[in-house]
């Protein structure tokens, strides 16, 4: 955290235990910035999950971040990549806004795919807030771990 901002994900340096770099974005050729940490980081237990992407390139050129809060629920399931729009999407006309993410499980294999789910949020105390207008399996371009 710096500020009122929070930067996740945020990356240890070898041989620089007192920083971490954060704000990079390999798509957009960011580096980041380094960020001085005020105590260490907590060592790490032993750990046998995969490995979690933070940042995913769709063949349709989205580009989806890891979720960090509060993530929409489709039928039953998290968004847990929220997505940017991809270069053929026209965000002006579209009333109300329409938001893409992909959905909890990633399908790896030779080709890596994802759901993904495009929806409303129509907020509602009859019924669930979002509302589901497409749902696709995509190819995944590139990701990082």
């Amino acid at each position: 955290m710096r500020e009122n901002m929070i930067y996740d994900p945020c990356f240890e340096v070898a041989g620089q235990s007192s920083r971490v770099v954060c704000g990079a974005n390999p798509v957009k050729h960011e580096n980041g910035f380094t960020l001085a940490l005020t105590q260490p980081l907590p060592s790490r237990p032993p750990f046998n999950a995969a490995p979690q992407p933070w940042l995913i390139e769709l063949a349709d050129g989205a580009i989806c971040e890891a979720a960090t809060g509060t993530m929409a629920v489709i039928g039953g399931e998290p968004v847990r990549y929220p997505c940017s729009a991809s270069p053929s999407d026209s965000e002006e006309s579209q009333k109300p806004r329409v938001y893409c993410g992909l959905l909890g499980t990633l399908h790896p294999a030779k080709v890596w795919r994802a759901d993904k789910v495009c929806f409303t949020v129509a907020p509602s105390d009859s019924g669930p807030p979002f509302k589901l207008l497409d749902r696709e399996t995509i190819v995944i371009r590139r990701l990082w771990e």
